[in-house]
């Protein structure tokens, strides 16, 4: 094996043992005086998805920061309201939190949608941005004003995959050929460049790539959508290196319930959710790696790189509307250059990046 290989499998395996184990850390004792405050999540993920697992390894970890203090009964999508309304539902006091993603609000709060996939922008920027640049900052204002609810970090995704697709993608004549399963920014963008899209939940996916209903989706990346047979339905699978972006699944609680915690869990609620990010992150980069290898020779699954003057495209198509999202928008505005002056910044160290998982 050579020096390069053995230093990813290092990195590699380094992460899933830090992932591990933050997801098996022991409850610190309770004090028999202190409160304990029994809360409810819903979530837009089903029951069995790699989301919602993750989703409740995460409630888990704030259990277990609080020293049993914060106790977390979870509910999947469905079970007490659809997947694509736990924002309101949370915002209304019908939970007291919930899992979900920002491509969900676009519709009420659209400049949010920076929280989700961002074409164009790698997923190490978004979560050092988010992190340390102010995006959550931004983002958690925007939110709280129109649902009444505090956002955290949850799971970050790795790089989704592009698309995947029932037909051979060469050129951009190709893919505006397609009728794409596509949500949230991803979804306009490919609008913007000229491209058929139709949004679907995700359990939507392969039924309607089954029947023609729709040629190509995208989702979240390989570890998750693998096991929903998403790649399967397709038969070929699109990697961009450019253009894609990533989910970033956010954690949302109610205003009411968030106001009744003490501060000292409050930074439990925050740091717990940081460290369940980081090893959500690294759950996802270690499995998609895996998952990639069973796609490809136990399903016969066909992995193509997008061509790099498509990928290229789509960048450039991204750029140019968000520059026309920030004339209509002063949310979307303040957002864009908040995150663009963070990718100016950071752009030329992506390629050193690149040379690392």
């Amino acid at each position: 094996m050579s020096k390069k290989a053995n230093i990813v499998v290092s990195i590699l395996a380094v992460v899933a043992i830090v992932s591990l184990t933050l997801w098996t850390c022991a409850p610190a004792p309770l004090a028999a005086a202190e409160k304990v405050f029994n809360l409810k999540a819903i979530s837009s993920w089903g029951a069995g998805m790699g989301l919602q697992d993750l989703a409740e390894k995460q409630y888990k970890m704030i259990e277990a920061y609080s020293g049993g203090r914060i106790k977390i009964k979870s509910f999947s999508a469905g079970e007490i309201v659809p997947g694509l309304e736990v924002w309101e539902a949370v915002g209304k006091g019908v939970a007291d939190l919930g899992n979900t993603c920002n491509c969900y609000s676009i519709g009420h709060v659209y400049a949010s949608s920076f929280g989700c996939a961002t074409p164009g922008i790698r997923e190490v920027e978004k979560i050092t941005w988010l992190k340390s640049g102010g995006g959550m900052d931004l983002l958690r204002d925007l939110l709280k004003k129109r649902y009444g609810v505090m956002t955290f970090v949850s799971q970050p995704d790795t790089t989704e995959t592009f698309l995947y697709s029932k037909k051979e993608i060469r050129n951009m004549k190709d893919l505006k050929a397609l009728k794409i399963r596509s949500v949230g920014l991803r979804g306009d963008v490919f609008k913007h460049m000229g491209c058929s899209v139709v949004a679907l939940a995700g359990g939507e996916i392969v039924p309607a790539l089954e029947r023609g209903a729709i040629d190509a989706a995208e989702f979240t990346s390989m570890s998750v959508d693998l096991p929903l047979g998403i790649p399967e339905a397709a038969g070929y699978v699109y990697i961009s290196d450019v253009a894609a972006g990533a989910s970033n699944p956010v954690l949302c609680f109610n205003m009411n319930t968030w106001n009744k915690l003490p501060d000292d869990l409050k930074e439990v609620v925050e740091r717990a959710s940081w460290d369940a990010a980081y090893a959500a992150y690294g759950f996802l980069l270690v499995d998609t790696f895996y998952q990639w290898k069973i796609a490809e020779e136990k399903y016969k699954i066909k992995v193509r790189m997008m061509p790099k003057d498509v990928s290229e495209a789509i960048k450039k198509g991204a750029f140019e509307w968000y520059e026309i999202k920030a004339k209509q928008d002063p949310d979307f505005a303040r957002i864009w250059a908040s995150l663009k002056k963070w990718h100016d910044g950071y752009e030329k160290y992506l390629p050193i990046y690149e040379l690392i998982p």
